[in-house]
């Protein structure tokens, strides 16, 4: 007699629409007993030890994906997290509306994806028992998902704080996982949203309920995701506490700019080693805000998701999966998820369904592999008076505008103009370019063409350093363009990365200076060591 058979004899049987499955807390406690022995006697099987399965629901599931014996290789994974423009978080259930969640995952799929992120709030499925209403719901999800060539992350015990009933968890995860253990329709499955596991009640129930996870989902690889706070705190405490039962790969989200994110990503996956490392979580808003400008908001969305594939490439991770598949409507969010108006425009969609730039990034580097390393140095694009991809710095020193009238070899320039300054700021056009530190004493190259109108001030081009934690370094400059009127001339600035620098920064600066000048065709050239 198996393990289990000793206990699931006499168990009710409750039936739930129609399917019927085991419930009890005997069950949880013997599965704890059972793992806990299968650390211990690893002769132990597991395959003769498997758990009663909804046959009916296994029966008419859409099995569109390739039956495989083995999970999709992290290496593949090109993921989407996916809330409803109208039903983010717990409204993406009880505002269901499965017609729109298939049409949103066509376009996902179409973009290159394999994967798509399905989170499940915990009191809203019903706790510890769920409800037969949203079991039903998240099959036909993951149904859908596989109908449109997508696996799914399930992503588990969202919006739940109630850490102390290991039991209840236990239920609740064994209900909603049933029918899935194995289920190559599943990319992964992650125990909990970006856990706080430097509480330590938290790491108690994480440190509980992951080897019970582990059995339930078979060759399903698992994790828990963190945010990637100062110092990567959390990771280093989910490393420490499950070193001796790792997750399939760790699961971090990445919300920095791509110079910082470099560092971090790298620190991480060091950290880790061997045990893969995994970005789950990344993105911009492109909320208009007063004083900002709707296409050069698109167009930081766009140069972040440039900055941040580029390092995956460079550090060999699979590409980070953005948040999120579209804008939310006004109505979108719920008023127990407290957002601040930039968490309503992450998406690479609008939420009527537009795509924004940002979308062909992605797109791109999906289907191909491909991101590209532009930073707008010709000037070409801007609006409202500022070019893309740059943020002015001291504009209130001068007049700092985008030209799109004037320029070098094609239209499009940035002009300085009436600067005073400072010897703690000066006026500039910045830009950290895709193409950062990957290596100490790395060296780089910036060029730019300039010309003067009655210049009397300072006019250089340079290269700023600064550490993760963005503490400014230093910084190189060129020799200052030449004063009165001047035709284009290039400016030119190289040096290798100081110690400790974790990013470079491009700068075009003019202080104290009573005429004009314009820069255009800024190139970067990383040098090597």
């Amino acid at each position: 007699m198996s393990i289990f058979s000793s206990f699931l004899n006499g168990n009710k049987r409750l039936r739930i629409g129609h399917r019927q499955f085991f419930r009890s807390e005997s069950w949880v406690k013997a599965t704890r007993v059972f793992i806990s022995a299968t650390v211990i006697v690893t002769s132990i099987s597991l395959t003769a030890c498997s758990r009663p399965t909804r046959g009916e629901i296994a029966s008419i599931k859409t099995k569109s994906l390739p039956q495989a014996n083995s999970p999709l290789p992290l290496s593949q994974f090109k993921m989407m997290n996916y809330y409803p423009a109208d039903g983010g978080w717990t409204e993406m259930w009880t505002k269901w509306n499965p017609i729109q969640i298939n049409a949103d995952f066509v376009k996902i799929s179409a973009m290159g994806a394999n994967v798509v992120r399905v989170i499940l709030p915990t009191l809203t499925f019903g706790f510890p028992v769920p409800s037969s209403t949203y079991l039903s719901r998240l099959h036909e999800v993951v149904s859908l998902a596989a109908k449109n060539r997508l696996r799914v992350d399930l992503t588990l015990f969202d919006l739940w704080r109630n850490v102390s009933d290991l039991n209840g968890s236990s239920t609740w995860m064994t209900d909603i996982l049933e029918g899935y253990k194995s289920d190559p329709e599943i990319a992964f499955i992650e125990l909990k949203n970006e856990a706080p596991v430097t509480v330590p009640p938290v790491a108690s129930w994480v440190k509980s309920e992951f080897p019970i996870l582990r059995y339930l989902a078979g060759t399903d690889p698992i994790t828990v995701s963190l945010t990637t706070n100062p110092a990567l705190t959390e990771l280093h405490a989910l490393h420490s506490l499950l070193y001796s039962d790792p997750p399939s790969f760790y699961d971090i989200h990445v919300y920095d700019n791509p110079g910082i994110a470099y560092s971090e990503i790298a620190d991480a996956k060091a950290l880790v080693a061997p045990v893969p490392i995994y970005v789950g979580e990344t993105g911009a808003s492109t909320f208009v805000s007063p004083g900002t400008d709707s296409f050069l908001q698109d167009a930081n969305q766009s140069f972040y998701y440039q900055g941040i594939e580029w390092d995956t490439k460079e550090l060999g991770i699979p590409p980070a999966a953005p948040w999120i598949y579209s804008d939310f409507t006004s109505g979108g969010i719920p008023s127990t998820v407290k957002m601040n108006s930039l968490g309503y425009d992450f998406g690479l969609f609008t939420s009527a369904g537009t795509p924004k730039p940002a979308e062909r990034v992605v797109s791109k580097f999906f289907k191909a592999g491909i991101v590209s390393t532009d930073f707008n140095g010709d000037f070409s694009n801007g609006s409202d008076g500022r070019p893309a991809d740059w943020q002015i710095y001291c504009g209130n020193q001068g007049n700092l505008l985008w030209s799109p009238s004037k320029g070098h070899n094609r239209l499009g320039s940035v002009e300085l103009s009436l600067t005073t300054g400072s010897s703690t700021c000066w006026p500039s056009f910045v830009v950290d370019p895709i193409v950062g530190i990957t290596s100490k004493g790395e060296s780089f190259k910036v060029t730019a063409y300039c010309e003067g109108r009655s210049a009397s001030g300072t006019t250089e081009l340079g290269i700023s350093w600064f550490a993760s934690n963005g503490d400014y370094l230093g910084r190189v400059t060129s020799k200052p363009l030449t004063s009165g009127n001047s035709t284009w001339t290039q400016l030119s600035a190289f040096r290798s990365a100081p110690s400790g620098a974790a990013f470079p920064q491009i700068s075009i600066a003019s202080a104290h200076d009573g005429g004009s000048v314009w820069c255009d065709d800024v190139s970067w050239q990383p040098l090597g060591r």
